[in-house]
């Protein structure tokens, strides 16, 4: 039997746990220490131009929330299609924690979807349980790290990307 995921639930899980790395994103802003390191040698793969390529402790943070909330509230999704932007590895018990609580509040909310009943009613009878296969999700957990570093926070964003069968299809 072929694994199936509740579209919707899938997409609804995506938009809470981007909620949630805005606040991680704006505790690591608020707290100053930003944890920058250069993630990249410097040099754009494409153009060999030089090139910033930085990460923060709020990259690596929102990017392990995120990752631990569509993994814990979407089992059948396999783990190995959710690609993210930072390493898993800069993953802290900060993170762990935010996490734990998230996917608690994910749960108390199950009944109450971010949708509303007139969304899901319109919602495409292809889209609303798709095969596990073919999906795969992108993670860029803080979308423009080099603003955020500047403090100009209005050009920040969580991006979460969900394909269906090698087809943008939400995000």
């Amino acid at each position: 039997e072929t694994a199936t995921v509740d579209f919707p639930h899938l997409v609804s899980v995506c938009v809470t746990a981007a909620q949630g790395a805005a606040g991680i994103i704006q505790d690591v802003y608020d707290k100053g220490s930003l944890g920058l390191v250069e993630k990249g040698n410097g040099v754009d793969a494409f153009t060999g131009r030089p090139m910033d390529d930085p990460q923060t402790e709020a990259d690596r943070r929102a990017e392990a929330f995120v990752m631990s909330i569509i993994k814990s509230q979407v089992p059948n999704l396999d783990p190995t299609t959710i690609i993210g932007e930072e390493s898993e590895e800069g993953e802290t018990e900060a993170s762990q924690s935010e996490a734990v609580g998230a996917v608690r509040d994910c749960r108390a909310s199950r009944g109450s979807p971010v949708f509303s009943e007139s969304v899901l009613s319109a919602w495409p009878n292809e889209l609303k349980s798709v095969s596990a296969s073919s999906l795969a999700l992108w993670v860029d957990p803080l979308d423009g790290t080099s603003e955020f570093t500047r403090g100009n926070l209005g050009s920040v964003t969580t991006l979460i990307g969900i394909s269906v069968n090698g087809r943008a299809t939400a995000g």
